[in-house]
């Protein structure tokens, strides 16, 4: 974790386009320290990751996740997203990790949160990916801090659009997409 808070606080001085690979970068970490960090029935799940059986993972996932398991569901989304042991599908990623996320797991809300501000799967939109960091931040995600470091620091948002969100995107229910169930 502190090779990524690390990396998240050299993003802030980077051009746009290394700041991108060092989020991409950033986010490929945060998946590998989460898989080395399980333990109990995903056990084998995390096994399979780490030996790059991908499309077993995937199978064994998709059960888990379909089952209502936020944990299954964000590593289903990461797979997805990142096309490993299935074509990369952003659109199926996004509405892996916003089940996950709804369902308060913070991994998962720093996913979407990050698909909302760079327009990746899920449409640009810069005060919900705010609220979501906001979310994960609250639930003891202290990676979210340098994102929202950055953009506090970068006037990526001005001060009265990250108020604004924090009022229209007070709770996890108010940033449930229109139709998404």
């Amino acid at each position: 974790m502190k090779q990524a808070r690390k990396a998240a606080n050299s993003a802030v001085s980077m051009p746009a386009g290394s700041r991108r690979v060092a989020l991409a970068a950033m986010a490929a970490a945060i998946v590998v320290a989460l898989i080395w960090q399980v333990t109990g029935p995903e056990a084998s799940i995390a096994t399979d990751l780490r030996n790059g059986d991908y499309s077993t993972a995937f199978v064994r996932l998709q059960e888990k996740a379909a089952a209502g398991d936020p944990w299954s569901q964000n590593q289903l989304g990461n797979l997805y997203y990142l096309g490993l042991g299935t074509p990369v599908d952003l659109k199926k990623a996004s509405e892996w990790y916003l089940r996950s996320a709804l369902a308060d797991w913070p991994d998962a809300q720093i996913n979407v949160s990050l698909m909302y501000r760079h327009g990746r799967g899920l449409p640009l939109e810069p005060a919900r990916g705010f609220a979501w960091l906001r979310h994960a931040r609250s639930n003891g995600k202290e990676i979210a801090e340098p994102y929202l470091a950055w953009i506090a620091g970068s006037l990526e948002q001005t001060p009265s659009q990250m108020q604004a969100a924090k009022r229209k995107y007070g709770t996890l229910e108010s940033l449930r997409p229109e139709g998404f169930k």
